[in-house]
């Protein structure tokens, strides 16, 4: 086919889908309100309703978007949505009010609290709606964050906020009709939808995709984000963009979207012009759509909007190789395995499911060598069996091991956001200290504040200094281990898997009276399973061992966790002092417009800290109104932050880990290695030529 038709053809296969497409915002009625519930609280009791503080008849700018009980339909109980002239997004908005679901804030901020404002175009006002099935509802911003409550509490009073994308009720909501009381369930145009496109893979978490060419064999093959270009590669550096999450497309419900690791919104994206792949920004077209179809036995493969298929390029099972979109074929290079990188184990569509593999039926009674084979095939898949649910214990360990070292890791980025924020507090006060008596009373707000910001920049430059020398290689030597191991639990499927295809054909031979094949093959298996046998032995070993290292690494759990609640208490506290600097800067804009004694006032409260022009006549009056109004704020600025516990034993518990960590990895290799003999021994278990 001519190459510039192709590209033709392609483009109009996106457009056209595009136009034809669907997405969840065009399921929610126009003509309609709704109340909207956390799922947390949804058919459990009447908390978790969005509501505005104070009286549903006033209603004011950036008035604030809480949780509370419903206790009587008010207005401000009652939310509308309406399209937005941002294609893909709506407006959010109180019924029958000009009053638009907006927030304060950087869009990419989390803790951002979200209010109801007056309508504008500064993209502030624009949301989009995912479905997770069952009435749950998650809804967007436009940089991907999405709307939770606060601290994942709806206790009555508890702001509604912007976090990075993750999963729980906190991020969940209901709509429920204010006509009808019942919740809005779109299910069955979805599934009416889906079933012509794809697989329904609602539910499924996070993800490791890897190939079948070498599902079973090795830890290559791995499907990477690097420099937000898709390759291939070896799990032994896991986290750097191996993790994917599959999300319902905002631009056509019947399709998803893959996104790069958590809290991005980085997604696969494909060029209509050419086979390369790439991760960008969401931009709601169809190139960042695709569908999945199941081939059986765990295998899926990946389809873009327009008809390609994901593919290894060259079909090449490599350690590091390219990846592209192709035309479909029936080979192993077009089909990939998704295993979920919580559970460790593979991730199905919905109501797909796996070969249930028994040996039971293929017993005979005869003794001799197909008797002996037939044992042997029994003990070794016996064995198997029991790995697996030690590989399985290993795994869960070696995983909580990667997060606390990952938490140790991320407390930096944590603290120099939270340092930056202390700074914009600062700055935002400093102007109330130019009003002597008011300077006075913030003082040990001030003192406080630049404490804690030393405090936290003090843990913040000893993690630093600990993460070349320490934290890198233990997250390395632990990560490489949990690549050997969860790489072993994928070739146990694969053994059971060949053992009873061992069995099956030596018992099909032996029915169909070629006794003499059926025995010369038995003889062959009996000898290699007698090896595979002593290897298995030899794994169980090993995985104690791994089990060891991981109590002994157990112990930085506990410091880790203590400065990780420690901060978490830190940053809940700091909360309350940035809202404060939040109201000072509303305060700040508040004008004086009066008369006074034949003098005309019009003076902001910040002119006045600026050191506005003031007739000396009206002075006192103007600093009394300045002080009236600050010292409410004042008054809750009394605010202790708490100091950050555990930080040297969380150093000392770091400086001791580096060679268990080593001890990890070295028995990691060595369960590479093992199950690299294993492999070979059962592949060649075949019939030689001419023996069938």
């Amino acid at each position: 086919m001519n190459k510039q038709f192709t590209m033709v053809l392609l483009l109009f296969l996106i457009l056209f889908v595009t136009g034809n497409s669907q997405t969840i915002n065009d399921l929610i009625p126009r003509d309609e309100s709704f109340y909207i519930q956390s799922s947390l609280n949804y058919n459990y009791d009447q908390h978790g309703y969005w509501d505005i503080p104070g009286n549903s008849a006033i209603l004011r700018e950036r008035s604030p978007l809480i949780v509370s009980e419903f206790i009587s339909p008010e207005n401000d109980r009652k939310y509308a949505v309406r399209r937005s002239s941002v294609p893909g997004f709506v407006k959010i908005h109180i019924d029958g009010i000009a009053g638009f679901l907006d927030f304060i804030g950087r869009s990419d901020s989390n803790g951002v609290r979200l209010v109801f404002n007056k309508p504008n175009e500064n993209g502030n006002q624009e949301f989009t709606f995912r479905y997770n099935g069952h009435g749950r509802f998650k809804i967007y911003n436009r940089n991907g964050k999405v709307i939770s409550l606060e601290n994942r509490s709806s206790d009555s009073g508890r702001t509604v906020i912007l976090w990075d994308d993750n999963d729980g009720p906190w991020t969940e909501w209901v709509l429920i009709s204010t006509v009808t009381n019942k919740p809005l369930l779109p299910d069955d145009k979805i599934n009416e939808r889906r079933r012509q496109t794809g697989e329904d893979m609602t539910g499924i978490g996070t993800l490791y995709i890897q190939s079948a060419m070498n599902f079973g064999k090795n830890a290559s093959g791995f499907l990477r984000n690097s420099g937000n270009k898709l390759f291939s590669g070896d799990l032994k550096e896991v986290g750097q963009g191996f993790k994917f999450n599959i999300l319902q497309s905002a631009s056509d419900f019947a399709y998803y979207n893959l996104v790069s690791g958590a809290g991005t919104n980085l997604m696969l994206s494909a060029d209509p012009a050419g086979s390369a792949i790439t991760f960008k920004e969401a931009d709601l077209t169809g190139i960042q759509n695709f569908r999945f179809q199941y081939r059986g036995n765990g295998r899926v493969k990946i389809y873009a909007q327009d008809g390609r298929v994901l593919a290894l390029k060259n079909a090449a099972e490599k350690t590091n190789g390219y990846v592209e979109l192709t035309e479909d074929s029936e080979e192993a290079h077009t089909e990939w395995y998704l295993i979920d990188s919580d559970k460790n184990r593979i991730a199905l569509p919905e109501g797909k499911t796996t070969q249930q593999i028994t040996l039971e039926k293929f017993s005979v009674g005869e003794p001799g060598e197909i008797a002996d084979a037939f044992r042997l095939i029994d003990e070794v898949y016996e064995i198997v069996s029991r790995l697996q649910p030690a590989t399985e214990q290993t795994l869960s360990k070696i995983s909580a091991l990667q997060r606390t070292i990952g938490g140790a890791f991320l407390l930096t980025s944590g603290i120099e956001k939270l340092t930056a924020r202390m700074n914009n507090t600062l700055t935002a006060i400093a102007p109330l200290t130019k009003i002597p008596a008011l300077g006075l009373a913030l003082k040990p707000l001030t003192v406080t504040l630049d404490f804690s910001k030393t405090q936290l920049e003090n843990v913040k430059n000893g993690i630093d200094a600990f993460k070349k020398p320490v934290i890198d290689p233990v997250y390395e030597n632990i990560s490489f281990a949990f690549s050997r191991v969860i790489t072993l639990k994928t070739q146990l499927s694969v053994h059971k898997e060949k053992l009873y295809s061992l069995k099956k054909d030596i018992y099909e031979m032996y029915k169909s009276g070629e006794y003499d094949k059926a025995i010369l093959f038995s003889g062959n298996v009996f000898e290699r399973l007698k090896s595979v046998r002593s290897a298995m032995g030899l794994i169980g070993t090993a995985l104690s061992q791994v089990d060891m290292v991981c109590d002994v690494l157990n112990k930085i759990q506990e410091p880790v966790g203590k400065v990780n609640t420690g901060l978490a208490e830190f940053e809940k506290k700091y909360r309350e002092i940035d809202k404060i600097a939040d109201e000072v800067n509303e305060v700040l804009d508040r004008r004086l417009v009066r008369e006074i004694a034949g003098v005309k006032i019009d003076v902001s409260l910040r002119e006045v800290l600026n050191g506005g022009d003031i007739s000396s006549s009206v002075e006192g009056y103007v600093q009394n109104w300045a002080e009236g109004l600050l010292r409410p704020l004042i008054e809750k600025s009394k605010i202790k932050l708490p100091e950050l516990p555990g930080i040297l034993d969380f150093k000392s518990v770091l400086a001791g880990s580096v060679d268990a960590a080593g001890e990890a990895k070295k028995r990691g290799a060595g369960i590479e290695m093992i199950t690299e003999s294993i492999a070979p021994l059962l592949d060649q278990l075949t019939f030689e030529p001419g023996l069938r």
